[in-house]
């Protein structure tokens, strides 16, 4: 004879199976392998690790900068960027992390290190990053064997001369030739001291490419300039490096545009209007000529442009407007002033970048390099109005117009502003500021 069981007991049976089977199905992470944490705790040497590496923790889960396959228990991620690691590396426990994706050793001192041919072993990395850490020598043609990386930065910004990367002869060709999935590649400050080949184009992957101060020589392929998925082009410091821009196209994504230092030359073209996402335009001491495009002014995203020291003949009818309405005031100052500020500077902090705008030589000579623009703005109203605190209105509000026209060149056309509201270069909080204090 059966007797049913209480509602209240087939209740705990049902939420005891629950959490039985909750239990057995939860995936748990493996742990760290043995074989793994002692690579790792040998990697710099004599010199003391990262005080979260200790042995007897799970250095998956515990460990500073190390992230792990959640199945396997292999070491995938290793980031110590900015860790004042002062030490050489033991490569060859390096490279028995074979499961490697990710390594970062950015910013640390592992100086008359050299990055050795086994580097190439590593052939899971997707990003690479051993920038500013003062390795020395060659860069391993091997490097080429790693076909998943995706993101390349042997760069050094600063201690250029304690740091001696170089490719040696037609390296720097066959390595970007064999590395087509490669989306960035910081190469700043690395001696290529070779032609920029042809083969770049071929990386339609591609988003960022810097080769800043890489003593590179030749004509720089034009095709790199139509790559539909460029964001930025720095080539900046190649006194050798000669090329001009053709016509860009209208899916160009190109935002950064950085030429300054070279030996490009012609003329610039009139497709600028085509580069809708363009924010930065630097185009500082090459050899350009002729004519500057009207369409340069129709790129609304545009915050920092630089084309002083070149040979252009003259400013298209763009450039001209823009000038004559913020430099219009100063010359017509007694009728135009009440009208410009209620109407003109408002179109401006709307169309006009809000942190810098242009610079060009004749600009230059224009202002005159003894004055600032305080001191005429000074003479022009001294006259005219009688209030100081109006006066002192007047100055906060031209103070803002030398940050929008500034070009790197600020002690040149504002060397001694004393604006309280002056909105700093490159800094956005201060462009809002000084917008609140002319409205």
């Amino acid at each position: 004879m059966r007797f049913p069981l209480p509602p209240s007991s087939l209740l705990i049976v049902s939420l005891f199976l629950s959490i039985f089977f909750f239990f057995c199905s939860y995936p748990t992470s493996a742990q760290c392998l043995d074989d793994q944490k002692s690579s790792l705790l040998t990697l710099f040497g004599t010199a003391h690790p990262p005080p979260s590496w200790t042995p007897n923790t799970d250095c998956c889960i515990h460990w500073e900068g190390i992230t792990c396959n959640d199945s396997t228990g292999h070491v995938t991620g290793l980031g110590l960027p900015n860790r004042s690691i002062n030490a050489s590396i033991n490569f060859t426990s390096l490279i028995s992390l074979s499961s490697l994706r990710n390594l970062d050793l950015s910013n640390n001192s592992f100086f008359n290190s050299s990055i050795p041919t086994s580097i190439g072993a590593l052939s899971n990395l997707t990003h690479l990053n051993l920038s500013n850490s003062g390795f020395t020598g060659y860069v391993p043609v091997e490097i080429s064997r790693i076909k998943s990386l995706e993101s390349l930065d042997l760069s050094s910004t600063f201690l250029r001369s304690l740091s001696s990367l170089r490719f040696s002869s037609h390296d720097f060709e066959f390595v970007v030739g064999n590395l087509s999935g490669l989306r960035e590649l910081y190469l700043d400050g690395v001696n290529i001291s070779s032609p920029a080949p042809k083969s770049l184009a071929g990386l339609a992957n591609l988003r960022s490419l810097h080769l800043n101060s890489c003593n590179l020589t030749g004509d720089f392929p034009v095709l790199m300039f139509r790559l539909r998925n460029l964001e930025t082009l720095d080539l900046s410091n190649n006194l050798h490096l000669k090329g001009s821009l053709p016509e860009f196209p209208q899916e160009s994504r190109l935002q950064i545009l950085s030429l300054s230092g070279t030996n490009f030359s012609g003329r610039l073209p009139s497709s600028f209007g085509n580069l809708r996402h363009l924010q930065r335009l630097e185009l500082k001491g090459c050899k350009f000529s002729e004519g500057i495009p009207s369409s340069l002014g129709s790129i609304s995203q545009l915050v920092h442009l630089d084309i002083s020291h070149n040979s252009f003949s003259g400013l298209g009818w763009g450039f001209g407007m823009g000038i004559g309405m913020v430099f219009g005031p100063l010359v017509f100052w007694r009728n135009g002033r009440r009208w410009y500020n209620k109407h003109v500077d408002r179109m401006l902090f709307m169309v006009m970048p809000t942190r810098a705008w242009f610079f060009t030589d004749s600009l230059l000579e224009m202002i005159g390099e003894e004055e600032t623009l305080e001191q005429e703005l000074m003479e022009f109203t001294s006259d005219d109005v009688e209030e100081e605190e109006e006066r002192e209105l007047l100055r906060r509000h031209f103070c803002v117009f030398c940050t929008k026209i500034d070009m790197g060149w600020k002690w040149a056309i504002h060397r001694e502003c004393s604006c309280p509201d002056a909105s700093p270069l490159f800094s956005s909080q201060g462009s809002q500021n000084a917008e609140e204090t002319v409205r």
